[in-house]
């Protein structure tokens, strides 16, 4: 049996996240699914957050995960790389099934493992406005549909009317 077919995966858009000593995540502003475009053509700064949990026969052990931006289509967003090239926006991490740790507590073997990815993306991304958008999680190579957020880039607000 396969890790993936043992995780339970949940992906989070927030405005911002960061991890602490103790392995939890503080999150602000999560669970939009809603976002606009700034001056700067990009849309507001955002971090993409990814908490997953594992039976304790995995504590410790190392694991793949995929972030894929896709578009309307299911292609795979392309954006400008650190060359100026196309590229699509895919982002790998290794992470670890860690068992839950309280100072002072001694948790028992049926606790479940937990491992989870923090995506800053501070600048926001230069994306088209009025457009649908998902980020999808694979875990090994393997996708689950349930492992996704999908969210909107509203456009420019439209001129005025007249007549």
């Amino acid at each position: 049996m396969s890790i993936a077919e043992d995780v339970r995966a949940l992906i989070l858009l927030s405005d911002y996240a960061n991890g602490d000593a103790a392995g939890k995540a503080n999150i602000l502003g999560a669970g939009w699914q809603v976002t606009g475009l700034l001056p700067s053509g990009f849309t507001a700064p955002q971090t993409l957050v990814v908490l997953i949990s594992l039976p304790p026969r995995y504590y410790g052990q190392e694991f793949a995960i995929t972030l894929t931006l896709s578009d309307e289509t299911g292609q795979a967003v392309q954006l400008p790389g650190p060359a100026g090239n196309l590229q699509a926006m895919r982002i790998q991490q290794i992470v670890k099934a860690e068992r839950p740790n309280l100072p002072g507590v001694l948790t028992h073997d049926k606790v479940w493992a937990h491992a989870k990815a923090l995506v800053n993306l501070p600048n926001g991304l230069p994306l088209p406005g009025n457009h649908s958008y998902e980020w999808t999680l694979e875990i090994e190579g393997n996708a689950n549909p349930q492992w996704s957020a999908p969210f909107y880039v509203a456009g420019p607000p439209s001129g005025p009317i007249v007549g």
